[in-house]
């Protein structure tokens, strides 16, 4: 352990720095928002909590889907897909 941090301080200084424990890290900066309108840009994301392996109750699962558009700030579309693999 002593010779990686005599290693990363030699070679990595602020790297060494910044990765410490209880190091301070930077806020994260913000800006204003910039989108031209209505769906000028769109957001998605899929969950898994009620996935099939997250259920563990066979075959059962209900993947969702989310859609947020930036300049509303609305959720535009949230379906539950079946999983196609398993249902024959």
């Amino acid at each position: 352990r002593d010779t990686i941090r005599q290693i990363m301080r030699e070679h990595f200084p602020l790297g060494f720095e910044n990765r410490f424990p209880g190091n301070k890290k930077s806020p994260i900066p913000r800006t204003a928002l910039n989108a031209c309108g209505l769906f000028h840009e769109i957001s998605s994301d899929g969950h898994e909590k009620l996935g099939k392996q997250a259920l563990n109750m066979g075959d059962i699962g209900l993947p969702i889907y989310g859609y947020k558009d930036k300049w509303s700030d609305d959720i535009r579309y949230s379906p539950s897909t079946f999983d196609e693999h398993h249902m024959t």
